[in-house]
């Protein structure tokens, strides 16, 4: 089933850089391992921080962010965050 486009999306967040070379430098760096065509850096402000985050999505499920962070992880890539969009 597909969701609504007015539902909130699910991302996995794998970095957030004040600099945007930070950013694409991850961002190329995960392109091996992220599904293509989910991979994106989105810019926002954070505690008045503005931000390159650079994000995976959206996905499917939170067992499908589970298993990409999982995936990510064995890739030297920790931490990556859930975050709904």
């Amino acid at each position: 089933s597909t969701l609504p486009a007015t539902s909130p999306l699910l991302y996995l967040q794998v970095g957030a850089f004040q600099n945007l070379d930070n950013a694409e430098r991850l961002k190329r760096r995960l392109a091996v391992t992220a599904p293509s065509g989910k991979l994106h850096i989105s810019e926002g402000n954070t505690n008045n921080q503005h931000l390159y985050r650079v994000r995976i999505g959206p996905l499917d499920s939170v067992e499908a962010a589970d298993q990409l962070a999982q995936s990510l992880l064995q890739h030297g890539i920790a931490a990556p965050r859930v975050v709904i969009d």
